[in-house]
């Protein structure tokens, strides 16, 4: 006991190894002017106590470690979803603008597209819905100049007259399918 006397007389506080009771102890001490404290404790009880504390750390650790993993795996799978989502948003008007394009590249000129996105992919939704019609009224156009191209080569003579003394030809280039003036061969005596 000199000893602990000793370092509660030279220090406010500390720790000093004691025997109590014939047991090794260790006595923390710490005092003020008015006020001392002193803990005594076998230092087997000592000993357990890091132990104990690291062992409840580690647990605590633990359940850290696997809240973190759980709050990360959900957050991976919002974002995932977010992600797939999000993607659907944009790629599902341009399935839709493919599969109308194809359709109209086979003639049906009726293909229109629904969707609306509130973004510049309404005006490409818009220019194919327009073009639908435009392309209908010029394949008709289309059909109709051949058909007045083969009307026109109907009334056209077939060959040259033959005419002793006199070499005679013709002919006639479009510049389109059809032209606007019409030719005859004329005997003018």
């Amino acid at each position: 006991y000199e000893i602990l006397l000793h370092a509660l007389d030279t220090r406010e506080s500390g720790v000093v190894d004691v025997s109590f009771k014939g047991a090794p102890s260790l006595c923390a001490f710490a005092s003020t002017e008015s006020v001392s404290f002193l803990v005594l404790a076998p230092k087997t009880v000592v000993a357990k106590l890091p132990n104990e504390v690291v062992a409840t750390l580690q647990g605590l650790f633990d359940k850290m470690r696997l809240l973190s993993l759980v709050i990360s795996a959900a957050m991976l799978l919002i974002i995932g979803l977010i992600a797939w989502f999000g993607a659907r948003a944009i790629t599902r008007p341009i399935f839709a603008i493919v599969a109308v394009a194809k359709r109209l590249t086979q003639g049906d000129f009726n293909a229109h597209i629904d969707h609306r996105t509130g973004d510049e992919r309404d005006d490409l939704i818009r220019s194919i819905n327009e073009m639908g019609p435009q392309l209908n009224e010029l394949v008709r156009l289309n059909r109709d100049m051949e058909v007045a191209q083969e009307v026109q080569r109907l009334l056209l003579p077939s060959a040259e007259p033959e005419l002793a003394g006199y070499d005679i030809s013709g002919g006639i280039l479009y510049c389109d399918k059809t032209g606007g003036d019409y030719y005859d061969f004329l005997n003018v005596c």
